[in-house]
């Protein structure tokens, strides 16, 4: 039999994965499903357990990050030993990563959620976890029913079998790429986590951006100038653009500003009427918590403790 974990808070996600179970049961595929990173954690932290999994499969939003949720979430401790909370799909993937590599992870979402290219892009750069698309697992005995039972089956087939593993490896370029594009020796993910914390700001941006970043860096000295912002928010655009190319559009591309990179801009005010970090990231739960959450960030440390430097 092969055993997957699925952590999946919303039931009827969960009845149509039984559906997906049931209809292949006969091929040897059973779902194990958890509706928190704190039940899946503590599963999977008992060895004997653990070793009953062939892999795990994680949805992204988890409702762990809802300050009434504190029962869904699990603090454990960071690489330093310093404790941190698990509240997201991607930090359960991340622990399953660091404590036993060998198992197969999933990243799973709908694809027309904002958060979709974030979540998977990272999960695949930073874990090797493979994309899981929801519509995979909601058709069961249809071709890309069958693909995907076959891909759970032999998890190393799966450039031959995942419909999105080619999309997924121009997404994790275009994010390393994002990624490795500083402002101030500040991770550009930090900057991004600021602006996205800023819904709809356009006017007075650099003041409410360095009160954002000061508390996210813990740094009261750091502070953006419009000059340099720009070319490097521009950067970050063109990349983030790049990221969402192949997924559907839910994200208004038409109104993205198109930027050379060869001539960036040295204002703010080529964002004048729309800005994608403050008026599409920050307009959208799941993007702003990507960003925000502590085991998210956790996980792009990991990934550059591991030698992934900008």
């Amino acid at each position: 039999m092969t055993v997957y974990m699925i952590v999946e808070d919303d039931p009827t996600k969960g009845t149509a994965y039984r559906a997906f179970e049931r209809h292949y049961r006969s091929d040897d595929v059973e779902f194990r499903i958890m509706h928190s990173p704190k039940v899946a954690l503590e599963t999977l932290a008992d060895t004997r357990e653990r070793s009953e999994f062939d892999g795990v499969i994680a949805d992204f939003g988890l409702g762990g990050c809802r300050q009434d949720n504190w029962h869904k979430r699990i603090e454990i401790d960071g690489p330093d030993g310093t404790p941190y909370t698990v509240s997201t799909g991607l930090g359960v993937l991340d622990w399953v990563h660091t404590v036993d590599p060998e198992l197969h992870l999933w990243a799973l979402t709908s694809d027309n959620a904002a958060h979709a290219p974030l979540f998977m892009s990272a999960a695949a750069l930073w874990l090797n976890a493979k994309p899981l698309s929801l519509t995979r697992l909601t058709t069961p005995g249809s071709a890309l029913g069958d693909r995907t039972r076959d891909e759970f089956l032999e998890p190393n087939r799966f450039t031959q079998l995942n419909p999105s593993w080619r999309r997924m490896d121009n997404a994790s370029a275009a994010l390393a790429a994002l990624l490795n594009r500083e402002l101030t020796a500040v991770e550009s993910f930090d900057w991004i986590h600021a602006l996205s914390s800023l819904k709809g700001l356009h006017r007075g941006l650099i003041p409410a951006l360095n009160e954002r970043i000061q508390s996210i860096t813990r740094n009261s000295k750091l502070k953006a100038f419009s000059n340099t912002l720009a070319p490097a928010m521009a950067t970050w655009q063109i990349h983030l653009d790049e990221i969402y190319e192949g997924f559907p559009d839910m994200r208004q591309k038409t109104r993205w500003q198109q930027f050379d990179p060869d001539r960036l801009p040295g204002a703010l005010s080529a964002w004048g009427e729309f800005n994608p970090f403050t008026d599409f990231l920050a307009d959208h739960t799941e993007t702003r918590e990507f960003f925000a959450a502590e085991d998210v960030r956790i996980a792009l440390m990991k990934w550059r403790g591991r030698g992934q430097r900008p």
